[in-house]
């Protein structure tokens, strides 16, 4: 409805001619006032050319194909994830100290890993409530000197705050096939659990180490290709 209004359009072109001049009077103005009328003079016409800045862009956006400004925004989410690197491995022994003192870790069958560690899939059955991951993730870096990047669920990634954390520290990936397939091509090695949330909030009834992984089976395909 913006991107037709009349009303809109003209607020959009005329809106800049305003402040424009408004930031010519103000510092007139200022020369008779001093002291704070002059500072709440100076902060209004910022503000004023910013709300005026943000109502353009969001203006140019909606009037028209906004597929422009939505690919740079994916290309640049891509270079995140691509240029991202493991911290040291003094800083996952660090974080994971107080868990690795309750329930230490230990790592079985690397012997298996082949020599050239890249393309690799891990792929796990949730221990109760994910705490496994941590672990998994020091045994293997501090032993092997592997850091697979841990593909979460799509809602850790909607929480605010929470997607910066898992991102930034650990290189948790949002699993889509997408991110998948880049991380891939780019020799990076992957951590899955196709058993999802459902498998970290295991029931009472269910077997004790069983695999609950329903028909998730995207896994399998990224190994395929």
């Amino acid at each position: 409805w913006m991107s037709r209004s009349l009303l809109y359009k003209a607020h959009v072109r005329i809106s800049p001619l305003g402040v424009g001049a408004l930031a010519l009077l103000i510092p007139l103005a200022c020369r008779r006032a001093s002291g704070p009328a002059a500072a709440r003079w100076k902060a209004l016409t910022f503000v004023n050319g910013l709300v005026v800045y943000i109502s353009n862009r969001h203006y140019e956006l909606i009037r028209g194909d906004a597929s422009p400004a939505l690919e740079l925004e994916a290309r640049a989410s891509e270079r995140e994830l691509v240029n991202w690197e493991p911290p040291s491995r003094r800083m996952i022994a660090a974080l994971t100290f107080l868990q690795r003192r309750v329930m230490p870790g230990k790592l079985l069958g690397a012997e298996l890993l082949p020599a050239r560690r890249e393309r690799l899939l891990f792929v796990g059955n949730h221990a109760v409530w994910g705490l496994d991951v941590p672990v998994l993730l020091h045994c293997l870096y501090s032993q092997e000197g592997v850091f697979p990047r841990a593909l979460g669920s799509h809602a850790w990634f909607a929480a605010p705050l929470l997607n910066e954390l898992v991102s930034l520290l650990l290189g948790a990936v949002d699993g889509t096939e997408a991110n998948c397939d880049l991380l891939m091509r780019r020799g990076e090695n992957l951590l899955v659990y196709p058993g999802g949330e459902r498998e970290a909030w295991k029931k009472t009834s269910d077997t004790k180490y069983s695999l609950i992984w329903g028909g998730n089976k995207g896994f399998a395909r990224l190994a395929l290709r």
